[in-house]
């Protein structure tokens, strides 16, 4: 008798489509390495870890890995030249909320544990 095989695939979430500084990007799956870089990111500017230099240096190269392959445009000299701190901030809170969660915790559909 053949065993089943239970595919998690099914748990990849939806393409996202956002548009950034007029440039159109898909955001279908996010490498857990992607996803654990922005919280630290993250983390380390709200404990102020990081300079606001430092902290937008790490914005620019997680924004650059995360949309290269949907979008060749968005290269860090093209951020640097169309974007802003903030938008940075911004499309990256975007990109991965709701798909993080926090660390370790499972949330169902109402937000709760």
């Amino acid at each position: 008798m053949a065993e089943e095989l239970e595919s998690m695939d099914i748990i990849n979430p939806p393409v996202k489509r956002i548009n950034f500084c007029g440039e159109v990007i898909e955001i279908a799956f996010i490498p857990m390495r992607l996803s654990l870089d922005a919280i630290k990111i993250s983390d380390d500017v709200k404990k102020e870890k990081l300079s606001e230099y430092e902290g937008t240096e790490a914005m620019i190269d997680f924004v650059v890995k995360l949309c290269g392959k949907s979008n060749e445009n968005i290269t860090r000299d093209w951020l640097l030249d169309n974007a802003s701190s903030d938008m940075l901030l911004q499309f990256m809170e975007t990109a991965i909320g709701g798909r993080k969660g926090g660390a370790g915790k499972a949330k169902g559909k109402d937000g709760k544990n």
